[in-house]
């Protein structure tokens, strides 16, 4: 989450050759603490807002809402944008990831993700999993692993959890890359190799789901070109003061075969 704010006193609008200030805030996943957040952000008088995300507690977007400043929704495609949104689906995300894992011939497809409530846009993930995998007449497995972040080090933990849960398992989505290198790692100390044992995919395309060994099928989200376009939507909100500026932009997703899946 960011905000543009002025080093100087609140001047009308943006104006030519004026210096802005980027103000970072993390929420670690929670909006309790965004809305915390935002509170203490507008108190600041930003000019805009960016958010990572679609969804917010309705304090949160009532306060955003009263501010009368854009509003920019990242990372997400809400169905009711603040105002003005950039991201892509996350739960079609899951949706290409799963029917890839199909086309390869996974019989017995899980889902390997963090505290759905607290992680929006992974509970998306599993949403358009669980959805995708009714679609083929399949039964989803779920492997829940607690609050978010999911990280690497949550590999030993996730593998120990799907053998016991579903050691039919052929097929894994996890909701990260992290995680899927994780889960990697753990199955190759217990002697499993990927993709002989099953084959793996996560989310994100991280810098390590390349140089991975074996590499790790993942999805492309292009972030650069979400913070570009959000940055866009602020700057024409704020040179057309009297014209809103709302919409979605979507941004497309790609699926990157690897040799966890192939």
């Amino acid at each position: 989450m960011g905000i543009l704010h002025r080093r100087y006193t609140a001047p009308p609008r943006l104006k030519k050759n004026s210096r802005l200030q980027l103000l970072l805030a993390y929420t670690n996943y929670s909006i309790d603490e965004e809305e915390a957040l935002v509170a203490q952000l507008l108190a600041r008088r930003p000019e805009a807002i960016i958010l990572t995300g679609g969804r917010h507690t309705e304090k949160c977007r009532r306060m955003l809402q009263k501010a009368d400043i854009p509003v920019v929704e990242t990372w997400d495609q809400p169905e009711q944008a603040i105002g003005s949104s950039v991201g892509f689906s996350n739960a079609k995300a899951a949706e290409i990831t799963f029917d890839h894992l199909v086309h390869k011939g996974c019989q017995n497809i899980t889902f390997l993700g963090g505290d759905h409530v607290a992680d929006t846009r992974g509970f998306d993930r599993r949403s358009g999993y669980i959805e995708a995998a009714k679609a083929n007449g399949r039964e989803p497995q779920l492997v829940d692993l607690g609050e978010p972040p999911v990280t690497m080090e949550s590999g030993p933990e996730a593998f120990d959890k799907l053998k016991e849960a579903y050691p039919n398992t052929d097929g894994l989505i996890c909701v990260s890359d992290l995680l899927a290198f994780g889960v990697l790692m753990a199955a190759q100390r217990t002697g499993k190799n990927v993709p002989e044992s099953f084959r793996l995919a996560g989310f994100g395309d991280y810098d390590i789901a390349s140089i991975s060994i074996p590499s790790i099928t993942t999805v492309a989200v292009q972030p650069r070109q979400i913070g570009e376009y959000a940055a866009q939507r602020v700057l024409e909100a704020l040179k057309n003061e009297d014209q809103a500026v709302g919409g979605h932009i979507s941004v497309d997703t790609k699926l990157i075969e690897r040799a966890t899946s192939s």
